[in-house]
């Protein structure tokens, strides 16, 4: 799960990062910005290094496997999950309703994939019940507050955003890269 724990790890790092934006107002937002390209950058080159093994035939990765599509479809949806956000940085642009309707569609997206991965479970991937279950709460929360505008869901932002950035990214990345998960 090498790159898979990469691109987490990059993900979390960008995530983490914009969490503690909330809370400083002197943070760069072009190098915050950079930070989120960055990532959406190495998800989206990891992607495609993963379909073309995979397309060879290498091993560890079959294109006849649903789980190499999904893989493929979920590294390319984190990478324009950054791309938008750096992109909003960058720019610095203020009204984040068009990230907030992109949430909505990633949530539903995550929801689909926690239920694949209950229906389909062994004890392998009980993390994933646990990612996607968290992925889809970060990004229905960003929807309530970026596309409805609910101030009260928007107040909790910043420590819904690191929380996940710790829990569901940095943490199990460094477990993947490690081969404890």
């Amino acid at each position: 799960m090498g790159l898979l724990g990469f691109n987490m790890l990059f993900a979390g790092i960008a995530l983490f990062l914009n969490g503690v934006s909330y809370f400083v107002k002197s943070f760069d937002r072009k190098t915050l910005g950079l930070i989120n390209l960055l990532a959406a950058g190495f998800m989206t080159v990891n992607t495609l290094i993963g379909l073309v093994f995979a397309g060879l035939g290498f091993a560890g990765f079959d294109m006849t496997q649903v789980g190499t599509y999904a893989n493929a479809a979920a590294g390319a949806a984190f990478a324009l999950n950054f791309f938008i956000l750096g992109i909003h940085h960058y720019k610095e642009l203020t009204d984040f309703s068009l990230f907030g309707w992109f949430a909505l569609l990633m949530s539903l997206f995550s929801i689909a994939n926690f239920i694949y991965t209950c229906v389909y479970f062994v004890a392998s991937l009980w993390i994933f019940v646990y990612l996607w279950a968290m992925w889809a709460l970060l990004w229905g929360q960003a929807f309530i507050a970026s596309a409805l505008k609910r101030k009260a869901v928007d107040k909790a932002s910043p420590y819904f955003v690191l929380g996940n950035a710790l829990f569901s990214l940095l943490i199990p990345a460094v477990l993947f890269l490690f081969g404890v998960l």
